[in-house]
């Protein structure tokens, strides 16, 4: 079933948790749950095609349910994998022993990737913690661990922060150059890329002005 978080706080509201038992931080909030209430996914946008393509991975999750031969097996992890239904660590034991196909193997590694930076990411709440995921995302970065997925936006846009607060006018330039190149099929993202090369002009002029707002929504904030 799809459920639709959109309540304000009311204080006589016997469910102020719901929320936060359901994964979260804002409204509005919507995901997938079983019968049983369990969350199953959340669509990746707030579309109607994403909508469609989530309930259809988990129509497909349902039909592969039981199977056991490898590709029915290979299938339905890598489905599960699409939807947050499971995470890299886990999809990698359970393919463990599978053959994949080199497009899997990259697959597997990008969902990797994500899970690091999301890990990274999801408890850093003042600005000096995020700024420290920054340099966490840089380490990563020296490593060739850049990620192509979801979580592509908030790494760049963390590496941002913390090349701005550096005075890294060379570093801060390159994030704005790989979140155009990810807005052009983000469109969602164009205003902040907008306001952050405004503000690479400035660096690049000189001026202080106030860091992170543009930096502050890419990041998830």
């Amino acid at each position: 079933m799809l459920f639709c978080h959109i309540t304000s706080q009311v204080s006589t509201d016997p469910y102020q948790k719901l929320l936060s038992e359901k994964g979260g931080r804002g409204f509005p909030h919507l995901v997938f749950m079983d019968a049983e209430g369990t969350v199953m996914a959340s669509p990746a946008e707030r579309t109607v095609a994403s909508f469609m393509k989530t309930n259809g991975e988990l129509k497909r999750i349902a039909d592969l349910q039981g199977k056991t031969d490898p590709a029915s097996v290979t299938a339905l992890v890598f489905a599960k994998l699409e939807i947050g239904m499971m995470k890299a660590a886990d999809a990698k034991e359970k393919l463990s022993g599978m053959t994949l196909t080199p497009a899997q193997v990259a697959t597997l590694e990008s969902a990797m990737i994500d899970d690091e930076v999301n890990a990274a990411r999801s408890s850093a709440r003042t600005r000096d913690e995020m700024l420290a995921v920054g340099d966490k995302y840089l380490e990563m970065k020296s490593k060739g661990r850049i990620p192509t997925g979801k979580s592509a936006p908030a790494f760049w846009g963390m590496i941002a922060s913390t090349a701005e607060s550096k005075k890294d006018v060379a570093l801060f330039e390159e994030c704005v150059s790989q979140l155009k190149k990810i807005a052009a099929t983000e469109p969602r993202l164009a205003r902040q890329v907008e306001a952050m090369e405004t503000r690479l002009k400035s660096m690049k002029d000189g001026k202080d002005a106030a860091p992170e707002k543009q930096a502050k929504r890419l990041n998830g904030g």
